[in-house]
């Protein structure tokens, strides 16, 4: 770049570069692309965005609904996984469906989103998936309800996926716990997720075994007129005859 009485040169900026010795300019690299160091000196130094795809050089085209790139370079955009979705342009990752929601690769809209198999409710609309109860099971992905288990075989565990599921022997444990906090903290999603996933690990049982029944929040008096603020927690939980023994 050239300054009256003196001649100054200057590295080009990220996003630019320049081929020819002398210029007096930076040329701006194409449309939806970028360059990872400045003072680049050819066209090829420019690479795609995260979010799209193409030749070094350019042009880069965002990647569709149903795609993502989630680095820069010339990769061809991915096919969304399967179990999430992208519904927008220039994806640098794909969302995932709901918690036991399941849909297609390539997906390109949360309405793809249905509940797996073993849950039931409608996933699309936003409705949280739960597992199909006791006796029984949903062999599909999408927002049918739960079939019932045959009359000769009544009893299955929670979240079956078969009518092969049905005719297990189940029994019930139900017990109380008294935790120290507001039933608000406890009924926030990630409280009562690790509740639950840590009395499936004690008792040895799937997650979808675990149901909790009630939440009664409690305040007690102690000495200085603290109030203290805790839940009774009721919970049953599925398991098989055995367990139920030992």
């Amino acid at each position: 770049k050239s300054v009256t009485g003196s001649a100054v040169c200057s590295a080009c900026p990220v996003g630019t570069y320049v081929a020819t010795q002398g210029s007096a300019e930076c040329s701006k690299c194409p449309s939806g692309s970028s360059v990872s160091v400045t003072g680049s000196v050819a066209v090829t130094a420019c690479i795609c965005s995260v979010g799209y795809a193409g030749s070094d050089g350019g042009p880069c085209t965002g990647c569709g609904p149903g795609t993502y790139s989630n680095a820069t370079g010339s990769a061809v955009c991915a096919v969304c996984p399967a179990d999430s979705f992208a519904s927008t342009a220039s994806n640098k990752a794909c969302t995932r469906c709901g918690a036991n929601a399941a849909s297609a690769k390539g997906s390109t809209a949360a309405s793809s989103c249905g509940c797996a198999p073993g849950f039931w409710g409608d996933a699309a609309s936003g409705e949280i998936c739960t597992a199909c109860p006791v006796g029984s099971y949903k062999n599909s992905v999408g927002a049918t309800e739960c079939s019932s288990c045959p009359e000769e075989d009544p009893q299955s565990f929670p979240g079956s996926t078969t009518v092969g599921d049905c005719g297990a022997s189940v029994s019930f444990i139900t017990f109380s716990g008294r935790l120290q906090m507001s039933q608000a903290d406890f009924e926030s999603p990630a409280t009562s997720a690790a509740y639950v996933s840590g009395v499936a690990a004690a008792l040895d049982v799937a997650e979808t075994s675990v149901l909790i029944l009630s939440v009664v929040e409690q305040t007690t008096g102690r000495r200085r007129k603290l109030l203290v603020t805790s839940v009774v927690v009721e919970t049953r939980v599925v398991v098989s005859a055995e367990q139920a023994v030992t």
